[in-house]
C-alpha cells in the first residue's frame, strides 16, 4: 500500500476521547452557524432551486418528474426531487421541514468529512477537515437553497467512507460502493464511472491485484446498475429511448462545445430547431453535433476544456446569489457583495491549501502516491468532466471533500510542526 502522510499520527483504529470531544464540539458549532442562517433568512427559491421545487411538487401532487403535471421530463436526474417529494408527501408543500432537512444533511457532512480525513491520513487530519466543512460559508448558506450539491457530496463521501471501513471485507467494500454511488448518480450523473475510477486506483495504489479489483470494480458496476434499473426502465417507457439517468449530457456538451459557446451557461436549440420529437431523441442529436464540432476542432476543444477546468475554480457566490430574494428581505441590498467576498475569500483560502496539500503529499510520499491518491484523482475526474461539457462555480461543490482534506492535511503538518517545535524548546 501506498505511504499516506505516514508522519501524522495515525490512529484510524483507536479514536482518543479528546478527539471525540473536540469532534462533538465542532459538529456543534456547525450546527448552530446553520441553524442561525435558518433563523434569519428566508427559503425563497430562485432559479435552479426553483426548478427542484417545481419538479418535487409535481411528484408529491400528481406523481410526475416534469415541469408541468401531464409533461414528464429526465433532464436533470431526479433524486434530489425525490428527496424533496418525498418531505412534501409528508409534511405537505412547505419550506421548513426542507430547511430542517438541509441542516442535519449538512450537519450530518461534518462528521463524515471527519471520518473521511481519518481513513485517508490521520484523526488529526480529519479534526481539520470536519472544522473547515462546519465554517464553511456556502454550505452553512445551502441550508436556505433547494441544490443537489450537498446530497450529492454526503453519498459520494459515505461511499468513500464505507468503503473504507469494509476494506477487509471487500465483496461488501465493492457493494457499498455500487450502492452509494448509484444514489449519488440519482443526484448527479457525473457519478457513475467512480467504481470502475476506484477499481484502477486500487491497482496503482498496490491495494489489490488486478483480479481482485477487477472483479469489485465489476461487482459495483452491476449493483450500481441494478439500483439505477427502475429509472432507466420509466425513462425507456417515457421516451422509447435507452436513458440511464437524465437527457442532459447532450445539451451541457453542446453548451461547451460549438462555435458560439461561452464555456457556461447558454440558450440550447429546441427540439423543433433538432428536428426531433422527443427529449431523449434532441438530447442525443445535441450531443452528436458537440462531439462533431470536438473532432473538427481538436485543438480549441483542448484548450478550451483546460480553461474551463480553470474556471471552475474561479470563485464562489452562487449560493449568495440564490440567496439574494432573503438577504434583501433582511439586510438589504449592501449585504450581497460582502457576503460573495466572504464566500469566495474562504474558498480561496481552502483552495490554496488544498494544492499545497498536494505539494506536501508530494514530498513526503513521492510522485507515485501523489499522483494516484484519491483526493487528486476524484477532484480531477470531477473537475474534467466540466471540462468537456461547461462550467459553473458552483459545479466544483463537488471536490470539496477532496479539496478540504488536503488543506486539512496541510494545517495538520503544520500543527505537528509547531508541536515538535514548542517541545524541543521545553516549552509547552
Amino acid at each position: 500500500m501506498m505511504k499516506l502522510s505516514q508522519s501524522l499520527d495515525k490512529r484510524a483504529d483507536n479514536t482518543d476521547p479528546q478527539d471525540l470531544r473536540i469532534l462533538f464540539f465542532i459538529i456543534v458549532v456547525g450546527f448552530v452557524l446553520r441553524v442561525t442562517w435558518a433563523c434569519f433568512f428566508p427559503m425563497e427559491p430562485i432559479s435552479d432551486s426553483q426548478a427542484y421545487h417545481t419538479f418535487a411538487s409535481n411528484i408529491a401532487l400528481h406523481g410526475t418528474y416534469g415541469w408541468q403535471e401531464n409533461n414528464p421530463t429526465a433532464y436533470w436526474p431526479v433524486g434530489t426531487s425525490a428527496v424533496i417529494a418525498g418531505l412534501y408527501l409528508v409534511f405537505g408543500v412547505e419550506f421548513l421541514p426542507v430547511i430542517i432537512f438541509n441542516i442535519l444533511l449538512s450537519t450530518l457532512f461534518i462528521f463524515l468529512m471527519f471520518e473521511l480525513g481519518r481513513l485517508w491520513f490521520s484523526h488529526p487530519v480529519g479534526l481539520l477537515a470536519a472544522g473547515l466543512v462546519a465554517l464553511w460559508p456556502s454550505l452553512v448558506m445551502q441550508v436556505t437553497v433547494i441544490v443537489s450539491d450537498i446530497l450529492f457530496i454526503v453519498l459520494v463521501v459515505t461511499a468513500f467512507v464505507m468503503y473504507e471501513r469494509f476494506r477487509e471485507k471487500p465483496i461488501w467494500a465493492w457493494v457499498f460502493l455500487g450502492v452509494l454511488i448509484a444514489l449519488a448518480a440519482y443526484v448527479r450523473a457525473i457519478a457513475l464511472l467512480v467504481p470502475i475510477i476506484w477499481g484502477v486506483l486500487e491497482v496503482l495504489r498496490g491495494n489489490q491485484r488486478v483480479l481482485p479489483a477487477l472483479t469489485g470494480s465489476v461487482l459495483s458496476v452491476v449493483v450500481m446498475a441494478s439500483v439505477i434499473a427502475p429509472w432507466t426502465y420509466r425513462n425507456y417507457l417515457v421516451f422509447g429511448e435507452f436513458v440511464p439517468i437524465s437527457t442532459n449530457l447532450g445539451p451541457t456538451m453542446w453548451m461547451g462545445n460549438n462555435p458560439e459557446t461561452k464555456l457556461g451557461y447558454q440558450d440550447v436549440p429546441s427540439q423543433e430547431d433538432m428536428g426531433t420529437s422527443n427529449e431523449a431523441q434532441w438530447s442525443a442529436a445535441l450531443r452528436e453535433k458537440a462531439v462533431g464540432y470536438i473532432f473538427d476542432n481538436p485543438g480549441l476543444f483542448v484548450q478550451r476544456t483546460l480553461v474551463k477546468m480553470v474556471k471552475l475554480h474561479e470563485r464562489e457566490t452562487k449560493f449568495v446569489n440564490w440567496n439574494e430574494n432573503g438577504i434583501r428581505q433582511v439586510l438589504g441590498d449592501w449585504a450581497i457583495t460582502p457576503l460573495k467576498i466572504i464566500a469566495t475569500g474562504y474558498w480561496y483560502a481552502v483552495l490554496a491549501g488544498g494544492l499545497i496539500g498536494l505539494g506536501l503529499l508530494f514530498r513526503k510520499d513521492g510522485w507515485t502516491s501523489t499522483l494516484f491518491h484519491p483526493t487528486l484523482v476524484i477532484w480531477l475526474y470531477f473537475t474534467g468532466v466540466h471540462g468537456v461539457t461547461t462550467y459553473s462555480d458552483r459545479y466544483h461543490i463537488s471536490n470539496v471533500p477532496m479539496i478540504a482534506v488536503l488543506a486539512a492535511f496541510v494545517l495538520g503538518h503544520l500543527l505537528a510542526q509547531k508541536k515538535t517545535a514548542t517541545l524541543g524548546t521545553g516549552t509547552l
